[in-house]
């Protein structure tokens, strides 16, 4: 005897909003500690059915930002695509994050550091080759860095994020370092799920 929440599509046009809104009929499953599941067998009863308007959402994520450093430029930039749905059950990234050197002299700098970091409300999983996180936080992050080199980007796809999510967003964070010079930079954006 399990909470379940039917999504079901049409019901008297639920105060004349179209079907068309409603993409598909999904069954989800909630215990008293707000653990969600599609899998009945994973969470325990808490009470009557509820039904919820579903559909899919698209989230983009773009930011970029630029500063000084040795008489030059520095510059991050980012563009994230997020597919998923309203009930946060899976949402999928994937994009580039781009940090980078924008002088001559000297043409390499010392060390470029970068930080990728998807923050999500209710995060309950997430799954991504070379991404570290902790569901306590609500955060997944990708770290590398290069010496002697002008610029690093960071690709990704299919970094998968489960939960009841309803806030998301991504942060780059850049240190570059030239000798015992250092400069971080950082940019951001988030949208509602």
């Amino acid at each position: 005897m399990k909470k379940i929440i039917s999504l079901v599509l049409g019901i008297a046009m639920l105060a004349s909003m179209s079907v068309s809104a409603f993409a598909d009929t999904v069954i989800i499953y909630q215990d008293s500690t707000d653990k969600v599941s599609t899998i009945e067998s994973d969470v325990k009863y808490v009470g009557p059915p509820k039904i919820v308007p579903y559909y899919l959402v698209d989230i983009y994520l773009s930011d970029n930002y630029d500063a000084e450093f040795l008489n030059d430029e520095v510059h991050i930039t980012f563009d994230t695509y997020i597919k998923g749905s309203n009930l946060g059950l899976t949402y999928t990234a994937k994009g580039t994050s781009i940090s980078f050197w924008g002088g001559d002299d000297p043409y390499d700098i010392d060390k470029i550091t970068m930080k990728d970091t998807l923050a999500a409300t209710g995060l309950t999983g997430f799954n991504g080759d070379g991404w570290d996180g902790s569901i306590t936080t609500g955060k997944i992050t990708f770290t590398s860095k290069i010496e002697d080199h002008w610029y690093l980007s960071h690709e990704y796809e299919n970094i998968e994020m489960n939960g009841l999510i309803v806030y998301l967003s991504h942060t780059v964070d850049t240190t570059f370092t030239y000798g015992s010079t250092n400069k971080t930079i950082s940019c951001s954006d988030g949208s509602s799920a």
